[in-house]
């Protein structure tokens, strides 16, 4: 099966970001290396929306946000610019810009390619093969993954395993083989999360199940009734997973004390970042661009001048990139979209992307910042499928027999 340019690109970066955890594991460095995969990886992406060029001059007409949003990403990359030669600290910002800051914002255009089943089954198998990946690495190694909570464990499952969410929540499609290896998946990455207490991937992973599990209920269709097995499967899984939680639920302590807790570990910082914005009301609406600081007091991330460049909010990140223009778009697509998938759609796959999109939005609560990962890919994949009113008007068994995983 030929590969396609979109395809090509998000392989590279994925191929990228697990360069970056080998590296941590054996304490070294290539950093040139990782220039070139990024540099390849957009290069793909361009000539990807190069062959999209009737679609992306329709959207002029079709979607004035959509393209309003792209034009004001573009207008921060050009601001940008400035940036990638100022001298500070050996080229810093043209080094963050190289390692995959650069990637991050064009990721934002997969949101006009057109919809290509042949990228959608790559991007399937892709996710199936990262979830396995991630069975081996972690079954064997779950107590060094658990014992300490302040190892890499969590960045496991991130990079592994998060690209399973939509092959769960098209689980219908799939056969039941590929069902028990992606709910085992989800389920391992959860226990490692709840003993090491990250609320966040606790919370993404469990709506990940949680859309899984209602957006295949409320699609009646004949086709979905003929699956009903299927969802028995999953809901068996959860009933037994619930069970040995609720048995062991003294290992899950740390994790209940967090919850209970709240917000209160980031109030502090969240504290200085409105104290900082609020004294330029004006970055509230521009952001102060993908360079964007603020004054991190005991948490800088640069002592030499106590600014922080980033925020464990992802609401707030996008304001600190893009002030609320870019929040503010950002919504206004996604809302379109989440309408497009959960309500016009006849298909699965369409509702699948208006949870991813969901999803994406509850992730930002607690974290959800963009990253050059699977995870934060799909989510515009999905804006962009749920864009397409060809893809909407699709049947779930015509896309049953193009992405299902039949293994």
């Amino acid at each position: 099966m030929k590969l396609t340019y979109a395809f090509l690109s998000v392989l590279i970066a994925q191929v990228a970001v697990i360069l970056d955890i080998i590296q941590s594991v054996f304490d070294v460095n290539f950093p040139i290396l990782r220039y070139f995969l990024y540099f390849i990886a957009a290069y793909y992406l361009i000539k990807a929306l190069q062959k999209n060029a009737i679609k992306i001059t329709k959207l002029i007409h079709q979607n004035i946000f959509l393209v309003l949003f792209l034009f004001w990403i573009i207008l921060l990359l050009f601001a940008s610019i400035p940036h990638l030669f100022d001298g500070y600290r050996n080229y810093i910002k043209f080094k963050q810009f190289l390692s995959g800051l650069g990637y991050i914002y064009l990721i934002l255009f997969f949101a006009i390619l057109k919809p290509n089943l042949l990228f959608y089954k790559h991007l399937f198998k892709f996710s199936f093969i990262l979830a396995i990946l991630y069975l081996i690495i972690t079954i064997p190694l779950f107590s060094y993954f658990t014992v300490d909570l302040y190892n890499k464990g969590e960045g496991y499952g991130t990079v592994f395993a998060s690209g399973v969410s939509i092959l769960l929540l098209t689980f219908s499609y799939h056969s039941k083989r590929v069902i028990n290896i992606s709910i085992v998946t989800v389920l391992l990455v959860l226990v490692v999360n709840m003993l090491l207490a990250r609320r966040n991937q606790v919370l993404y992973f469990s709506s990940v199940l949680f859309f899984s599990y209602y957006i295949n209920i409320l699609h009646k269709t004949d086709y979905m009734r003929k699956r009903k097995s299927k969802l028995i499967l999953l809901s068996s899984f959860f009933l037994c997973f619930s069970l040995v939680v609720y048995v062991n639920i003294d290992q899950f302590n740390l994790l209940l004390e967090r919850t209970q807790t709240g917000m209160e570990s980031r109030e502090h910082i969240v504290d200085l970042f409105f104290e900082d914005f609020n004294s330029s009301p004006k970055d509230w609406i521009f952001g102060r661009g993908i360079f964007g600081e603020f004054q991190g007091g005991i948490l800088a991330t640069d002592e030499n001048t106590g600014l922080r460049n980033s925020i464990e909010n992802g609401y707030l990140n996008l304001i600190l990139k893009g002030g609320c223009i870019y929040l503010g778009l950002l919504t206004i697509i996604s809302s379109k979209a989440i309408y497009n998938g959960l309500i016009k759609s006849k298909n699965l796959l369409c509702k699948a992307f208006a949870g991813i999109i969901l999803i994406y939005f509850i992730d930002m609560i607690g974290f959800g910042l963009p990253s050059p990962m699977l995870r934060y890919i799909i989510v515009f994949v999905a804006i962009g499928g749920c864009y397409s009113n060809s893809l909407l008007q699709c049947t779930d068994e015509f896309l049953s027999n193009k992405l299902g995983l039949k293994l």
